[in-house]
């Protein structure tokens, strides 16, 4: 379960300001290329939904026919330079 950004900035005694930009540098650090192309594996298409998603009633209704969802694998969404700069 997350935790909202104030009571991680309560937690580490600093402000929220400060707690976002440095949330935004690491998000940046995991999907720039050395470390993403080094430890981020996309599933393939034939790949079976794990048993994980598919043997718990409370999940597999909504990820049913999704394409790495939970279980460790990673749905490529990468925002185009344009985009990025807006952020």
């Amino acid at each position: 379960m997350g935790l909202l950004s104030c009571h991680v900035a309560e937690h580490f005694q600093h402000s929220h300001t400060t707690m976002q930009k440095y949330f935004k540098r690491i998000l940046l650090a995991l999907s720039l290329a050395p470390f993403y192309n080094k430890f981020v594996f996309l599933p393939q298409e034939d790949m079976p939904i794990p048993v994980e998603i598919s043997g718990n009633p409370k999940l597999f209704p909504h990820f049913e026919g999704a394409l790495g969802a939970m279980d460790g694998t990673h749905i490529a969404c990468c925002p185009s330079v344009e985009e990025r700069q807006l952020a």
